[in-house]
């Protein structure tokens, strides 16, 4: 819980104030813990930052797993991933959400990162696997390539549409346009 309670508050600070007008020592104080315990969950402030993409998050496989359970196409799926990505991101100021993004390319190796990306990744990949069995994409396409390839579609059009400041309602037919494109371009 108080690795969540960080986060919260956090997020909520960088909301208000802007990510670097709030420092670990602010974001320890109003989450009331020491600022050792804000390094036991977090090496650093950025790592505490990428936790704001949500491609790995339970909302994104709860909207895909029961289209993926009952057959249904892959744009149909990374659909609803796009609009639960969409609706979560929305919550943050734009600026906020493309140096997350691009603090998420940054920091790509590291494991805080690589887990909602990896769990990203893993789904992707069910779903390509899964669009193979279907007979929608060529099959000399890896689906776990694809999922990388996915991957960073997403996180690009995230950061795309926070950089331009687009407006809102455009990020998940952003995200969609993407996410055809992958498919289109691997289908038979």
């Amino acid at each position: 819980m108080t690795r969540q309670r960080v986060i919260d508050v956090a997020f909520a600070l960088w909301a208000d104030r802007g990510y670097d007008q709030v420092s670990v020592d602010t974001i320890c104080e109003q989450a009331g813990i020491a600022k050792g315990t804000f390094y036991f969950y977090f090496p650093t402030k950025e790592h505490l930052l990428v936790r704001i993409m949500p491609s790995g998050s339970d909302a994104v496989h709860e909207a895909a797993a029961p289209l993926l359970d009952r057959g249904a196409p892959s744009e149909e799926i990374f659909e609803s991933m796009a609009v639960v990505i969409a609706r979560r991101l929305q919550r943050y100021p734009q600026p906020l959400v493309a140096r997350a993004a691009l603090e998420t390319l940054h920091l790509a190796g590291h494991p805080l990162v690589v887990e909602g990306s990896s769990r990203f990744r893993m789904l992707a990949q069910r779903i390509f696997a899964a669009a193979h069995e279907r007979g929608e994409i060529d099959p000399s396409y890896s689906a776990s390539e694809l999922a990388a390839i996915m991957n960073w579609t997403f996180l690009q059009a995230v950061i795309h549409w926070a950089e331009r400041g687009l407006p809102h309602t455009q990020l998940a037919p952003l995200l969609l346009h993407r996410a055809r494109l992958v498919l289109r371009g691997s289908s038979r």
